[in-house]
């Protein structure tokens, strides 16, 4: 569309027209690239979407079998961009409130997110990692990059 309003402006002058005409055709123009730099920097502002767990597993429970478990969920459903997780090994025992393991996954958008969550393979799974929790934090929430990877 930019492309065929710029070749009418500037290439067909004949068609140019009265000078309130040409104003009308340049704030066009002007318009068009002001909603499409508004709609891109709405999408680099917002980010990806964020689905962070923090759990105390049950005693006894087999934390090895439940992380090999979301491993192969989450590869399992193209929704999710990227997961990552870990066991806390530094934290003081009173500032991590008992609290062992972090899941971080991540989604391109909030609507990919509600996609997994529905999804019947994380439906059945999330039973199973609930039935294993004594303790849990959850936060969903949009990104913002402040500094991207090297």
């Amino acid at each position: 569309m930019l492309k065929e309003l710029y070749e009418n402006l500037f290439e067909n002058k004949e068609s140019w027209g009265s000078y309130n005409e040409q104003i009308k055709k340049v704030r066009q123009i002007v318009n068009i690239y002001l909603a499409a730099g508004n709609k891109l920097w709405g999408m680099l502002a917002m980010g990806e979407f964020k689905h962070f767990v923090i759990v105390k597993f049950k005693e006894g429970v087999a934390v090895d079998e439940l992380t090999k478990g979301m491993e192969k969920l989450v590869s399992e459903i193209d929704a999710v961009k990227s997961f990552e997780w870990g066991q806390d090994i530094e934290s003081l025992d009173v500032l991590r409130q008992g609290f062992t393991h972090a899941f971080l996954m991540t989604f391109n958008k909030k609507e990919d997110f509600v996609a997994f969550q529905s999804h019947p393979n994380h439906v059945e799974f999330s039973t199973k990692f609930s039935a294993a929790i004594e303790n849990i934090v959850l936060l969903d929430f949009p990104s913002t990059l402040v500094k991207a990877p090297a």
